[in-house]
């Protein structure tokens, strides 16, 4: 892994990997809950998770690369890195 950060929170529990979650018909990773002080990121692309954000009528928790979820109109963000 070239992301040394990235490797080092994954090994300490730090961080979670998605890259195994499901994804919507969006891109979005679908995540079935919400760790708050946790960082998120893809371990196979290298990339962080950016925003994380709850649908407010149904429940689902999603994950992006962007910063989709930050004031999403229908969303709660969770986080934003």
């Amino acid at each position: 892994m070239k992301n040394k950060a990235m490797e080092h929170k994954l090994a300490t529990g730090e961080a979670i990997d998605v890259s195994e979650f499901p994804r919507a018909t969006s891109g979005e990773y679908v995540l079935d809950s919400f760790v708050p002080n946790t960082d998120y990121c893809n371990a196979v692309t290298e990339e962080w998770i950016i925003s994380i954000g709850i649908h407010i009528e149904t429940g689902q928790i999603f994950a992006s690369t962007t910063d989709k979820f930050y004031k999403a109109a229908g969303y709660q963000c969770l986080y934003l890195k």
